[in-house]
């Protein structure tokens, strides 16, 4: 907590247009009451509130756009007014602290699948089609639950969306680290994913609606920073629970691997974050919009006290609407959201969802897809590595060895082994080549990245082995048996050896996250969210280009850790605008158009692997097509740093 307070005060102090609330109002006199409510005819407080926005400078012409009736632009000022008369302070970082929390904890469900699929492979025995369909149930829930449950927001209130949301998180995040089956993990990771898309729509709005305008922006960076640093935290978590050496697994048997204990342990923020939660308070801004003024001006009049204790809450109108009721007849969560969505795609707001929906799309296909790309590209150089490096052992003969331990990174070619016996063994990255056993004996062993080419085995032994068929090519047996177990896994899998390298790599490439949100905020403050976003994209697209210069793990890291940068540097502007250009009623709604960029997550998981294996121009040019047309449709978008919620 005293981590994200002093990240705010730095920023308030390096951005000195931030200027005080309090002192942009100097009538501490202005009346604060509920308005009485006999005659609801908004004209009444027309010329009293048009005199309040001449006086906060607002640009009310422009905002206009982002109201549906007269009654939301007057509300809106209203709510505005009250926040600049509270100001911030401890209560909204408190509120930021519990918002980033979720986020974090968001993030580490999204991301905690990749750090367990080589180990869950194995135990559930998929194949590459099943670990695809596995690592893209987690988006197909997130655009699920982005629609629904920013519905359910906005329709019963940011506080029950966020908290089933949270919910969702948690419970299937705790049922996927028990699940025995494959089918069982994938149900639960697609309702996971429900609840992870769940938070994303809801956390800015609740921030967005408690914050002034003047501060907005600053406490958005520090909620999407606390978002961008769940991937560190995730990433060290993995390094310190999975450990330097994974546990190799032979068995399909259920048993609690490392890897079920770091599922255990990622939902942990999203419970701290639950519990805190449903002690939050409603957002003001929502109570407004639907007619509970009294309990809208409990929560004023609770964030004055937090933040102004030697203070006397001072007074203004806040004005009635009229809010259409229909107690009689309650409408099914479907039905709800394709009002919403129906209303998003109405002439007024259409132009703003469909470019917000190709932004978050063009986003997410160049930035997972170049993710894939980096991880398999190091997976392959890691690879081509060990083969310059691997020792070769040619022509020789062992009669009578006895072969224990570790055997590593070599290569057998040519060679002879007879009445040799090979027990307690682990190869790892070992290859025979045109070799002869004649009488061995293969007890308890352990293979990774092992293969025989053209070998023959003549009354030779397997028992208690990994040693499976599709790890013999072009051989031949006579009077040698496979025992296979039936409770191993057969499918052919790769895994890397050097697991401490690959989650090292991992955090380093994770650790440009925060910088890149940082960076974004005076960015942001100086040219403005569509400009902001424009630039990051561009600058996404050119960094690109690089990997041609790129051969080593070394230079591959460093461009995976500039271009994660960039990315979050151009989604922080994206969240922001997404958030504005919304009115009340539909504003967690339209964050939920970022699950459906997701949709791009799913098909960059499956499109980008393939390209690894094809020239570098292939993701270089698709990757810098996506980002520089997403960067174009951003040009289309309107301004919103001036319009307030």
């Amino acid at each position: 907590m005293l981590a994200l307070i002093a990240v705010l005060k730095i920023y308030e102090s390096l951005c000195v247009e931030m200027t005080s609330a309090h002192n942009t109002v100097s009538d501490e006199n202005l009346p604060l009451v509920v308005n009485s409510g006999k005659d609801d005819n908004l004209s009444t407080q027309t010329t009293s509130l048009e005199e309040v926005a001449v006086e906060e400078n607002f640009d009310m012409a422009e905002n206009e756009k982002n109201y549906s009736t007269k009654g939301d632009k007057i509300l809106s000022e209203a709510h505005e007014k009250a926040l600049c008369l509270i100001g911030t302070g401890p209560y909204h970082y408190l509120l930021t602290l519990v918002l980033g929390v979720a986020y974090i904890g968001d993030l580490v469900e999204l991301y905690s699948l990749s750090f367990i699929l080589i180990s869950a492979q194995q135990e559930m025995c998929m194949d590459n089609t099943m670990k695809g369909v596995l690592a893209s149930s987690t988006f197909v829930g997130m655009m699920i639950g982005s629609v629904v449950i920013g519905n359910i927001s906005d329709k019963k209130g940011r506080k029950a969306g966020i908290v089933t949301s949270l919910i969702l998180n948690v419970v299937f995040g705790i049922l996927a680290a028990l699940s025995p089956y494959y089918w069982m993990l994938l149900s639960c990771r697609l309702l996971a994913g429900i609840g992870i898309g769940g938070v994303a729509s809801v956390v800015l709005a609740v921030i967005g609606e408690f914050c002034p305008l003047q501060k907005r922006v600053k406490y958005f960076t520090a909620v999407l920073v606390c978002w961008s640093s769940g991937a560190m935290f995730v990433a060290v978590l993995a390094l310190v629970v999975l450990g330097p050496k994974e546990e190799h697994i032979t068995s399909t048997n259920w048993h609690f691997s490392r890897w079920r204990l770091f599922m255990l342990l990622c939902p942990v923020p999203c419970m701290l974050a639950l519990i805190c939660s449903i002690f939050t308070h409603e957002s003001p801004r929502y109570l407004l919009d639907v007619g509970k003024f009294d309990e809208a001006l409990n929560v004023y009049q609770c964030m004055f006290k937090w933040n102004n204790r030697d203070k006397v809450l001072p007074e203004f109108y806040l004005p009635k609407k009229k809010v259409k009721m229909n107690p009689g007849k309650v409408q099914p969560a479907i039905t709800r959201a394709l009002q919403n969505t129906k209303e998003l795609l109405s002439p007024r707001f259409a132009r703003y969802s469909i470019i917000i929906a190709l932004l978050w799309i063009g986003n997410c296909i160049g930035a997972y897809g170049m993710i894939v790309w980096f991880v398999e590209y190091l997976n392959r150089l890691e690879i081509q590595e060990m083969k310059l490096s691997r020792i070769h052992i040619i022509n020789q003969s062992f009669d009578r060895a006895f072969f224990n331990g570790t055997i590593e990174n070599l290569e057998y070619i040519g060679c002879t082994f007879k009445n040799s016996v090979f027990e307690d063994v682990k190869f790892d990255s070992v290859s025979f080549v045109g070799s002869n056993f004649t009488r061995c004996t293969f007890e308890n062993i352990q293979s990774l990245l092992t293969d025989f080419i053209d070998c023959s085995f003549v009354e030779t032994i397997f028992n208690k082995t990994d040693l499976y068929k599709y790890k013999f090519s072009s051989s031949t047996f006579h009077q040698t048996q496979l025992h296979e177990d039936k409770n191993q896994c057969h499918v052919p899998f790769k895994q890397s050896s050097h697991q401490e390298t690959i989650l090292i790599d991992n955090l380093i490439s994770q650790s440009a996250l925060v910088p890149g949100v940082l960076l974004s905020l005076p960015v942001i403050k100086c040219i403005g969210r569509r400009y902001a976003i424009v630039v990051s994209l561009l600058l996404c697209s050119i960094c690109v280009f690089f990997i041609w210069l790129v051969n080593t793990r070394t230079s591959t890291v460093a461009l995976q850790t500039i271009f994660g940068g960039l990315v979050y540097f151009a989604w922080n502007p994206l969240e922001i605008l997404t958030t504005e250009l919304f009115p009340t009623h539909l504003r967690s709604s339209a964050l939920g158009i970022s699950g459906v960029g997701r949709l791009g997550a799913v098909l960059a998981n499956f499109v980008f692997a393939e390209f690894i294996d094809l020239s570098k121009a292939v993701p270089v040019l698709f990757t810098s097509l996506v980002m520089t047309l997403s960067g174009v449709c951003a040009l289309f978008l309107p301004e919103s740093q001036d319009w307030i919620m």
